[in-house]
C-alpha cells in the first residue's frame, strides 16, 4: 500500500511540472503560448491516478490529491 508521502510526491511532481511549463511559456519569446493541451493532460492524469490510488487505499481522498496537484 502506498502512503501519505507517496500521494505528496506524487502530488508536488505533477504541480511542479506545471509550474515549470507555465514559466517556460511566460519566459518564451512568443508570450501566450501556453500550451493548454499539456495543462489539461497533466489534469486527466492526476484524476485518473486518482482511481487507481482509490483502489489501493480505500481512504484516499481525491479532492485533496487534486487540489495538491494543482489540478482544482
Amino acid at each position: 500500500m502506498m502512503t501519505r508521502k507517496n500521494y505528496e510526491a506524487i502530488a508536488a511532481a505533477i504541480k511542479a511540472l506545471k509550474a515549470e511549463r507555465s514559466q517556460n511559456a511566460i519566459d518564451s519569446v512568443a508570450p501566450g503560448s501556453y500550451d493548454r493541451g499539456f495543462n489539461d493532460a497533466l489534469n486527466t492524469i492526476a484524476s485518473n491516478l486518482c482511481d487507481v490510488f482509490d483502489s489501493d487505499n480505500p481512504n484516499f481522498d481525491h479532492s485533496r490529491f487534486l487540489k495538491a496537484a494543482g489540478a482544482l
